[in-house]
């Protein structure tokens, strides 16, 4: 998924070329496996990074919500530690807010992907307290910073 550059959703006349979603879906299945086990998670997180980095447009396919199931089973069957993926969430979050660009919409589109990824991860962790403690801090920071709060 890392080096993946198409990130079309549906194709006209030819069908699905949703390559993010379904590497997606694989890498869910991958963390489902009894047998997998991950030797380092910076690596796992590392493909959302380079997702994002290499977005030229806003998801159309709900993309986002398949990113966000396939982490959330990393988390779930124990093979992703909840720190990590909290600390990932902190880390993700402010290189976001920090790549910013009034000019630039790819940064906007970033941003509201990753908006996208906090909200279902929060109902995906609805039994992880922790957790979702963290992801509603980012998006209560989110509405903040787009003026959503009183």
């Amino acid at each position: 998924m890392k080096a993946e550059k198409d990130f079309r959703g549906y194709v006209k006349d030819k069908g699905w070329a949703h390559s993010i979603a379904h590497g997606s879906d694989f890498l869910g299945s991958t963390f489902s496996h009894p047998d997998f086990m991950a030797n380092n998670t910076a690596d796992i997180f590392a493909i959302i990074e380079t997702i994002f980095q290499n977005m030229q447009g806003p998801f159309i396919d709900d993309e986002e919500q398949r990113i966000a199931f396939a982490l959330f089973q990393g988390v779930y069957f124990g093979k992703i530690p909840a720190s990590d993926f909290n600390s990932f969430v902190s880390c993700f979050n402010k290189r976001i807010y920090d790549q910013l660009d009034q000019d630039e919409r790819i940064s906007w589109f970033r941003l509201s992907s990753w908006f996208k990824l906090l909200q279902n991860w929060y109902f995906y962790f609805s039994g992880n307290k922790p957790v979702q403690d963290k992801l509603l801090e980012k998006i209560v920071d989110y509405n903040k910073y787009m003026g959503f709060s009183i």
